[in-house]
């Protein structure tokens, strides 16, 4: 609340207004027009604006007059059309999207305004069209994904603001081109692993006896098998596993940046997910075994969270991502992936099965709707690239 109060003196004190209403002079001489004119000028940013109109009755332009007045909390439409637009978005965020979001969604929200500071800083509400929108992006130099982050943030405040009546149509709308650095933009090779690259890591997980020494590589061998987001994998209690149904129910997930728990990333994910029987065979292991570890050190877990680790801690996303490009080092596997990429290439594959509906596996991995799924998740691993090739081939020859 403190911060929302911060953002609307932020507009207060930049602007200074004054209005008066007095008899229409063209009226007064002609006996033609509007008897009344009123008109509100005010300084904004040192510099000073006008707006005038004329009425047929002293209430109507009383009425005019007081719709135009800065309201306390955040301003009239007409004041927020003159706001630096950077100031606009941090309000809007603080008003929306501060209290709605997760910690990590929350992050790029700020990111976005960091952006804006440095790049667009003086740019008014009503002053920001297509091309400065361009210029923007084709500034930022960060990677694709940045870049659309941002784009999408600018067009959804910019919507709520044409919807508010601040501004009469979003420029936002209008195709903007992403120009990324190709160096920090993450190839789609990267995205999805070999699917022989991915058997031999899942392969060697399910091989090995891992002790609570090894909680990282339990834990990716849990995502190898479910494609679980990696905050949902450390979140896991002991009740979450159905041993008949060889099922694990998802309702909760680790934040490692607040380093606390929370609810799913989206309403779907709340979910129940079928694993192989294997998987759950070693999961009954585990359990068992993590019990018996944690009671000889002496920690306490009530609440049967299974990958709590040898230092009463979840383990942090870094520390699992490193765990991981060592097991591929270990294997020798070249690429350097990260932990997400095993839900990638998990995903890929399914959808690429006929067997298995495209809307089930958008509830499968928790997306918020199918377009979701259909969208990031229907890229081709390596080997179904050849696949794809050769059919494409064949077509031409046969043409």
């Amino acid at each position: 609340m403190a911060a929302l109060k911060d953002a609307a003196f932020l507009i207060r004190r930049e602007l200074t207004k004054m209005a008066r209403i007095y008899h229409n002079p063209k009226a007064k001489g002609s006996g033609t027009g509007k008897a009344f004119k009123a008109e509100i000028s005010f300084t904004y940013q040192g510099i000073r604006k006008r707006k005038s109109k004329t009425f047929d009755t002293k209430r109507e332009a009383k009425k005019w007059i007081a719709d135009l007045e800065l309201n306390k909390s955040n301003g009239t439409n007409y004041f927020k059309a003159n706001m630096k637009f950077v100031d606009w978005y941090w309000l809007w965020f603080l008003t929306y999207k501060e209290k709605l979001v997760a910690p990590a969604t929350k992050a790029t929200y700020r990111a976005t305004y960091k952006h804006m500071k440095k790049l667009i800083p003086r740019v008014t509400v009503e002053g920001l069209n297509r091309p400065i929108i361009q210029g923007y992006v084709n500034a930022l130099n960060r990677s694709h994904e940045t870049i659309r982050k941002d784009l999408t943030h600018i067009r959804t405040a910019l919507r709520d603001a044409v919807a508010d009546g601040v501004i009469p149509r979003n420029p936002a709308d209008g195709e903007v081109k992403i120009v990324a650095d190709e160096s920090l933009t993450k190839s789609d090779q990267r995205k999805f692993m070999p699917e022989a690259d991915y058997r031999q890591i899942r392969d060697w997980l399910l091989s090995r006896s891992l002790t609570i020494q090894h909680t990282n590589w339990f834990l990716l061998m849990v995502i190898s098998q479910s494609a679980l987001r990696v905050g949902e994998a450390i979140a896991l209690r002991e009740d979450d596993f159905d041993f008949e149904r060889n099922t694990i129910r998802v309702d909760e997930s680790y934040d490692s940046i607040r380093q606390q728990l929370r609810s799913p990333k989206t309403k779907n994910a709340n979910r129940v997910v079928p694993v192989p029987e294997v998987l759950m065979k070693r999961v009954r292991i585990w359990i068992l075994e993590h019990r018996s570890a944690l009671y000889r050190k002496g920690i306490d877990n009530p609440n049967g969270y299974i990958m709590f680790n040898g230092h009463a801690k979840f383990p942090k996303a870094s520390s699992i991502n490193k765990s991981y490009h060592h097991l591929q080092k270990k294997l020798g596997i070249v690429g350097g992936y990260s932990t997400h990429t095993l839900r990638h290439t998990l995903a890929s594959l399914l959808i690429t099965d006929n067997a298995v509906s495209v809307a089930y596996v958008s509830k499968y991995l928790g997306h918020s709707s199918e377009l979701i799924t259909r969208k990031y998740y229907l890229g081709l691993i390596p080997e179904q690239i050849a696949v794809e090739q050769a059919k494409v081939v064949k077509v031409i020859m046969n043409a």
